[in-house]
């Protein structure tokens, strides 16, 4: 029996300044055509737990970005490809973009491009489309294969994290908690 190897795609957009329904709905829309494709979407913030990275009462919390940075950086170091939402360009956005392309060397495929024409973006994605079907036809017929699994991780990045990562993926079943 051959089982198909599961490509795991981070969804990457604008997180800042949103609410909670605003920045997942379009994640919850990708993970279901992803699903219904063969292929995993990855979200940082459907864990419904620690979501908002926008000041309290105008004081930032550095230790609760501390751990927001780390765990997306771990998400998309565990990814095989990154899809980006670019309808509204972000501060963070463009850096899971670059640390992706540039620093990890795995594909981006950007669509909803409505905010930048910077050389930066443009020598940092793999490919543009308007929309999130035609990226994932795409990737379906370039047959990606997966570059990485989940049991490693890379222990600079991880710090100590007590984080239930179940919490971040579908499937929970096919995951493990990364030896940190």
């Amino acid at each position: 029996m051959h089982i198909k190897p599961i490509l795991y795609i981070y969804l990457a957009g604008r997180i800042d300044g949103l609410s909670q329904k605003e920045a997942t709905d379009w994640r919850n829309d990708a993970i279901k055509i992803l699903s219904e494709n063969g292929l995993v979407g990855v979200c940082p913030i459907l864990h419904g737990g620690d979501f908002a990275n926008n000041p309290e009462n105008g004081v930032i919390n550095y230790a609760r970005q501390a751990k927001i940075f780390e765990v997306d950086c771990d998400l998309i170091y565990r990814c095989d490809a990154i899809i980006a939402n670019m309808g509204e360009l972000s501060f963070g956005t463009s850096q899971e973009i670059f640390y992706g392309s540039q620093c990890l060397n795995i594909p981006v495929f950007a669509y909803n491009n409505k905010s930048t024409t910077s050389a930066f973006y443009y020598n940092t994605i793999s490919l543009e489309k308007e929309t999130l079907e035609e990226i994932i036809e795409i990737i379906k017929a370039y047959n990606l294969k997966p570059t990485k699994g989940w049991a490693g991780s890379p222990k600079k990045l991880i710090r100590n994290l007590s984080t239930n990562w179940s919490q971040y993926f579908l499937p929970s079943d096919r995951l493990t908690k990364p030896n940190v």
